[in-house]
């Protein structure tokens, strides 16, 4: 569950994953070739602090010995690929909302009262994924680099897929302008005369010329 927030994976993504592709020591990319994604183009995703951490719990076997680079990732206490979270998927979604797992008397299956709380928490895999990149939108990460680590092929499919709310919206146009006022206060402080927003980011001229147009910030 927290490899997939970190990532923003796919389920076969994650389960195929093997420690090759985990780059840098420490570890600071996972890559992942077209021939382990849906859509078949290759991409890299950068290594959080927190996934960094979950790397680490995970990195060596039950005899200390560190994991050889075919080993999986997310595989079994051995390393071996699980093929399937049909079972733990559910146990997990239980015990991270503070629900009791319980079975059926002589059975794997679960009870009807933990079947009941399943269905009325109502979370599957793939959601996971959205929030994930609904997260890196919010902090701030540039959609089209939300894109590039979703692995989509366009921004508008991106920007569809998220649905960025109106609040997420107004953040952004928050931090935009606190971002242009501290520009305006720092020359201000510093006896320079306050810098026009399109020499600080851009040099498109198109871009430019728009912006130029703009009164400044005092």
């Amino acid at each position: 569950m927290e490899g997939a927030l970190e990532t923003g994976c796919r389920q076969g993504e994650l389960l195929s994953l093997q420690w090759g592709q985990v780059r840098g020591d420490p570890p600071s990319t996972l890559f992942l070739p077209a021939a382990k994604t849906k859509t078949g183009r290759g991409r890299s995703i950068p290594v959080s602090t927190r996934l960094h951490a979950i790397l680490e719990m995970r990195r060596n076997g039950p005899g200390g010995q560190r994991f050889g680079p075919e080993a999986y990732v997310f595989g079994n206490a051995t390393g071996q690929r699980m093929t399937s979270i049909r079972w733990s998927w559910p146990r997990a979604v239980l015990v991270a909302h503070g629900v009791t797992v319980e079975y059926r008397k002589g059975s794997s299956h679960l009870t009807r009262e933990c079947r009941q709380a399943l269905r009325a928490i109502n979370l599957h895999f793939h959601d996971l994924r959205r929030e994930a990149g609904s997260r890196w939108l919010d902090g701030g990460v540039p959609l089209q680099v939300v894109r590039d680590w979703l692995g989509h092929t366009n921004v508008a499919q991106t920007s569809t897929y998220l649905a960025s709310t109106t609040r997420t919206q107004e953040d952004a146009m928050r931090r935009y302008e606190r971002r242009l006022q501290e520009l305006a206060n720092r020359s201000a402080t510093e006896g320079q005369k306050p810098p026009r927003s399109a020499e600080v980011a851009t040099s498109n001229p198109k871009r430019t010329a728009v912006v130029r147009s703009q009164p400044q910030i005092q």
